[in-house]
Order: structure tokens, then sequence, then C-alpha cells
């Protein structure tokens, strides 16, 4: 572009030199010397070097002619424009060329043009759906803008005005192989504005990497779960600013797509994806017959294990766990039994809790280190299948995680259909081998009822009045000895092997009879 289309004057003519001139006489050449073994004789042939010497002087004439031409047309143009006080060829100004113009007109021009494509300007900063504008007053620009414009205009007629005529005539000489261009950079004040606007963008954008993350939650069917990584985003506005303050001093327009940074979390679900399965499910039926009371001691102890993290290594003490069976300590009062005998007792019916956390951390596969069994069988579990716990610490159920990772527990008392169940699963790292456990229970041996039976004496005669007088009370039961099998199997279910885990003896119990207590009186 051209401050004007059309020159402001005359451009300065070439002039044309002609040269003239004839071919003369040729000249005569001095007698050269025969050859040997040549004869010579006759006239002589003229030289033709006079015309290329004619030719090349007038080549070097017209040259110099030619050259003193221009150079006395640029230091006409020089003169010119340092007494007009205008600007010289090739000086440029925001790619709009000054000559011709005065400095005066060259202002003008150039802060009306500015003061257009600013107003028109304006930059797009867009992300998905979200959209943000940027204008000149963003940037602060129409406060310095005179300034900037005189500054360049000022720079720019300084051009070819040195000090000395020589210095400005080979200045003026060089911009007719290189242009001089001075661009109106920087003309912004300030940036508070643009940096306020690019933080606020970068907050929305911006979203911090969350690693994958395995959740243990036993208000789920599937108590373990993965929660999915988050791709972390970061916006770098440094870079950002930078491109927008480039394309304000060019006055470039147009939409700029931001592309955040992705930052990858360290930890995927892929990583996690296999590692905890669940190790162990089982259940036993809470009877119908069973008190409010008991049930309640049974979902109390289940809640002290529900939730429970155990490291690699550690022990767990049921006792410990499940705490001492006081009132204070939110345990009922409910049969139990003691010494084979069922009695009400604080805390009864726990002990259903701890037989079926001892068949779960079997089915585990981890280590039991301590474990006993009831005096008599229990109703809920085959003999050989229940744990005993006392709270005098006499019998307790410990066992150990040996399975070099964590392990998780749920246990809870839940509907099944139309049961009522004690539950426990047990969740953390696969078996190595891919193998169940479960244990298989043999009588080995059936202890008789004793002969002898026990006798309840009835001193309200409830049921039986005279001494010998008895009812049947309660039925006796067979004792046993169990020996119990650690069952191992593979991924198809075959057995791997089969090992003696633990035996149980049960005591045998009488039958038991009301006896009255009066004497009959003599007939």
């Amino acid at each position: 572009m051209s401050y004007r289309q059309q020159g402001y004057r005359p451009q300065a003519h070439q002039m044309a030199y002609a040269g003239k001139g004839g071919r003369g006489a040729p000249r005569r050449s001095a007698p050269q010397q025969p050859s040997r073994g040549r004869k010579t004789g006759g006239r002589k042939r003229p030289r033709r070097h006079r015309p290329i010497r004619t030719f090349l002087l007038l080549v070097i004439f017209a040259f110099l002619a030619t050259g003193g031409l221009m150079g006395y047309t640029m230091y006409r143009e020089v003169n010119d424009v340092r007494a007009e006080g205008t600007f010289y060829p090739g000086i440029y100004v925001n790619d709009v060329s000054l000559y011709g113009a005065s400095p005066q007109e060259a202002y003008d021009f150039l802060l009306a043009q500015a003061r257009e494509k600013m107003a028109n300007w304006s930059l797009t900063l867009a992300y998905g759906e979200q959209s943000w504008t940027i204008t000149t007053d963003t940037l602060g620009m129409t406060q310095n803008l005179e300034a900037a414009i005189r500054d360049a205009v000022n720079e720019a007629h300084a051009i070819g005005r040195e000090a000395s005529f020589l210095d400005s005539y080979r200045t003026v000489l060089s911009l007719k192989s290189e242009e001089y261009r001075i661009y109106t950079n920087n003309i912004r004040q300030n940036e508070e504005m643009l940096d306020a606007m690019l933080m606020d963008i970068k907050n929305l954008i911006d979203v911090q990497p969350q690693n994958a993350e395995r959740i243990f939650d036993t208000s789920r069917n599937d108590a373990i779960y993965i929660k999915d990584e988050v791709v972390g985003l970061s916006l770098d506005i440094i870079s950002l600013k930078e491109e927008i303050l480039r394309r304000a001093d060019a006055m470039e327009a147009g939409v700029i797509e931001l592309q955040p940074e992705t930052i990858q979390p360290t930890i995927t679900r892929a990583m996690l994806e296999g590692e905890v399965v669940r190790l162990a499910n089982y259940s036993t039926v809470i009877s119908t017959r069973s008190t409010e009371g008991r049930t309640a001691n049974i979902e109390l102890s289940c809640s002290r294990f529900n939730g429970l993290v155990i490291k690699d290594g550690e022990r767990v003490s049921f006792n410990a766990v499940a705490g001492k069976r006081t009132v204070e300590n939110g345990y009922q009062s409910a049969p139990e039994i003691v010494s084979g005998q069922y009695q009400d007792g604080v805390g009864g019916g726990i002990c259903q809790t701890s037989s079926t956390l001892y068949n779960a951390v079997v089915q585990a596969g981890l280590e039991v280190v301590d474990r006993s069994n009831h005096g008599i069988p229990v109703n809920y579990l085959p003999p050989g299948a229940d744990a005993t716990v006392t709270d005098d610490g006499r019998h307790d159920l410990v066992f150990r995680n040996n399975t070099g990772a964590d392990i998780y527990i749920v246990a809870k008392v839940v509907k099944e259909n139309s049961k009522t169940i004690c539950l426990f699963q047990i969740y953390g790292r696969p078996d190595p081998h891919g193998y169940t456990y479960e244990l298989r229970h043999e009588i080995t041996e059936t202890i008789p009822i004793p002969e002898e039976p026990r006798e309840v004496k009835d001193t309200q005669g409830t049921h039986v009045i005279y001494r010998d007088e008895t009812e049947l009370m309660k039925n006796g039961s067979e004792g046993y000895k169990v020996q119990s099998y650690l069952v191992t199997r593979d991924s198809a279910g075959n057995v791997v092997s089969e090992e003696a885990f633990n035996t149980s003896t049960y005591s045998a119990q009488p039958h038991t009879l009301y006896v009255g207590v009066s004497r009959r009186e003599d007939s």
C-alpha cells in the first residue's frame, strides 16, 4: 500500500545517448617473416581490430553516461525531498508507503487507519462451546495510540536526513535495494485486564489430574469398586498471552482455539483392575426363633468388623474388635451356651458372628491362629465349622493376614429372600495360583448320650409336684469328635490338596428331667 496511489510529482526521465562512428581504412600491418617451408608472396590482408575497439569504447561511454545521469537524478531527488520535507521512497510504517507525504499527512493518515482497525479489531478465544472476546479496550491500546504513531512517523522522517549530505545520499541509495519498515508495536498501556481475563479462563479450563482410586464402600453389593482416573488439563496462559499480544500488534483478528496441555495421572483404572477381588463370601442363617436381643447382638458385633481394613501381616482378635460384651458397650441379654447349657447372658448370640467370620477367613485362605469349638454343636453350622468366643478371653478367634496385601472386610446382617442372614465378605489380592479353599468336616466318633439324666427341681410345681414324679424337660444329645480338612481347589474346581486342619470335640448331653420337690403323704 502507498500513501498516494499515484506519484505526487513527475518521475525523472532518463536521457538517451547515441554514439556515431564508421569504419576507417584498414591499417597496414608490418611485414611478417615467411614461415619455413612455405612460400609467401602477394599482398598481405589488413587486420580487423579497429571496429571492436570502437564498439567497446561506445559501451563504456554509454555506461558512464547512464551512471552519471542516474547519479544526477538521485542527487536531484535527495535535494528535492530534503527541501520539501517529505518522505523518501522505500520507507514504510505499518506496511504503508509514506513516499511523497509530509509528516503531518503521514501522521493523520496512519492515525485514522489505526483507529479504524482498532475499532473493528477483535480476537476470539474459543474452547468447546465457550468463547471469550478480546478488544483493544481489553488491552488498553487506545490510550497510547497517538504517541506510538507520532514516534513511528518521526523515526521514519529522520531516514535520509543525516547531517552529512553524503550520508543522506548513501541512505537513500540503500533504500533502493532494502526497504525501511517500522511497526507501531507495543502500543498498549497495561495488561492488567488481559491478565485477569486469562486467569479466569485458566481457572475454568484447568483440571487437576486425579489418580484412579479403589473405593471400599460396604453399602454396595460389590463393596470394592474403582473410581476412574481424571486426566488433568493445564492452559498455558503465558504462551497464550504472547500470541494475543503478537496478533494485537499486527491487528490480526480471528479465532484462537485454546488447547490446554493434558496431564496424565500416575495411577489408572487399568493398573488397579484385578488387584483386589472377593476372596470369600460366607453367610449363616439367623433362626426365626432367635430373640430380638440375640439378633441385635449379632448385628452390633458385625458392625464392629464392617469396613475393617487389615494390613498385610496384621493379626486380628475377634474379642478385641467386638469389644467387651457389656450393656454399656451396646450389647443385650440373650441366650448363650455356657458349659454345654443354654443360659441368658449379655452378648448372647455373638458366637454366630465369630463362627461366620471363621468360615470366611478359611475361604479367603487366611491363616487361622486360634479357634475353639463350642461345648455342644450349634444349630446354624455343621459340627466342626463353629468358633466360640468368650468375654473372659479363654476362647478367641484370631487370624492373620498372610496375603501380602491389604484385605477388606464386609460384615452385616441382611435380608436374603425370606431369611435373615449374618454375612461376611473378604476382599483382597487374588490367590497367585487361582486356588480356592473350603472346609470338609468328618465325624470320626459319635459319643452316646449318658445314661444318667440331668434333673431339674420343679420348685413351683409347674410340671411335677412329687419327688417320685419326673417329666422330660429336654432330650439329650450325642457328642462328636470331628476332623476338619482344608480342601484346596484349582480354578477348574479340581482338588489340589486335602489336609487335616483341626479337630473338634462336642460333649454328649444327658436327657434333662423335671423332678418334683414335695414328699407324698403317707396313705
